[in-house]
């Protein structure tokens, strides 16, 4: 039964991503409709942009973009859960409160989705193919892929919260809180653990795949 709820939610997690970055894409295309590609001289001043300052400064934003990304993860994870404190905890009011949990895990997957694309139209428009699938292959996946867990978790623990409420009726808070600790802790490791992999690979092999893709083309 947890393994389908998993799968459930995990799956409508998704398609709120996709239809996030969807609208992420529209945005781009709607307010840059005309874009014009790199010719072969900037693609060569952008190559030495990214070989001289793009790769020392990547490696030197890492811890600052490991903790934005975690933080981004644990707005998606833990925020919605602050709706279980709205009021008393009664179980006549359990079916309102996870209706709007619910709502803002979809609201903020739908919104870091569209965020974190917006602006790759113009990039796929003004970079060649390889270029631009260097720029996200080798780290997008792991980033999007922790926010989806991030939001897919924060659903279980809706329904798991719920589910406690009802068999227990009114809770005191402490009580409430060592429960949602309890259950978000093994959560939280496997999100940081993408987001570190996640970080590391932007800042130390992204730079570098996508200096070599445009050395190729230059050649």
């Amino acid at each position: 039964m947890k393994n389908k709820q998993f799968f459930i939610h995990f799956f409508i997690v998704s398609l709120v991503m996709l239809l996030g970055i969807s609208l992420g894409l529209l945005h781009g295309f709607i307010n840059q409709p005309v874009v014009i590609p790199l010719n072969q001289t900037d693609l060569g001043v952008r190559y030495d942009l990214q070989i001289k300052y793009v790769i020392p400064h990547m490696k030197e934003v890492f811890p600052l973009l490991t903790l934005f990304n975690i933080g981004v993860a644990m707005l998606i994870l833990i925020f919605p859960l602050y709706w279980v404190w709205v009021s008393r905890f009664s179980n006549n009011i359990l079916s309102l409160k996870s209706v709007p949990m619910k709502a803002t895990v979809y609201f903020l997957i739908l919104a870091v989705g569209h965020n974190t694309f917006f602006k790759t139209y113009a990039q796929y428009k003004t970079f060649p193919f390889s270029v631009f699938t260097s720029m996200y292959i080798f780290h997008g996946f792991l980033e999007i892929l922790a926010y989806i867990l991030a939001g897919t978790f924060s659903l279980l623990c809706i329904d798991a919260v719920r589910k406690v409420l009802e068999d227990s009726g009114k809770l005191k808070s402490g009580d409430i809180c060592l429960f949602l600790f309890q259950k978000l802790s093994r959560f939280v490791l496997i999100i940081i653990f993408l987001v570190l992999l996640g970080a590391f690979l932007e800042c130390y092999i992204t730079p570098v795949m996508v200096g070599k893709s445009m050395g190729a083309l230059l050649q």
